[in-house]
């Protein structure tokens, strides 16, 4: 598991006021480090549940399909029995 150190806006507002040079890299690293650190944690996890993604993602289209077919169904067979 990877830890970030993340600086907040605060500390930098503190070097300005005290005129203390911040590194460009540093306000860079400090803005960017949160989401780069949860897309390098998340893209691994990702890529080991991938078969249950596809698997889940199958079934709720094979789900949606059933209630589709279903509904036009009992639409016909409702339309069928209104008729006689």
């Amino acid at each position: 598991m990877l830890i970030y150190i993340v600086f907040p806006d605060a500390f930098f507002e503190t070097a300005r006021h005290h005129h203390v040079e911040t590194d460009v890299h540093l306000r860079i690293y400090a803005h960017y480090a949160v989401p780069l650190g949860l897309l390098v944690n998340i893209i691994p996890l990702v890529l080991a549940n991938l078969t249950k993604i596809f698997e889940i993602s199958l079934f709720l289209m094979f789900l949606f399909l059933f209630l589709h077919d279903f509904a036009i169904a009992s639409r016909q067979i409702i339309i069928y029995l209104w008729s006689c």
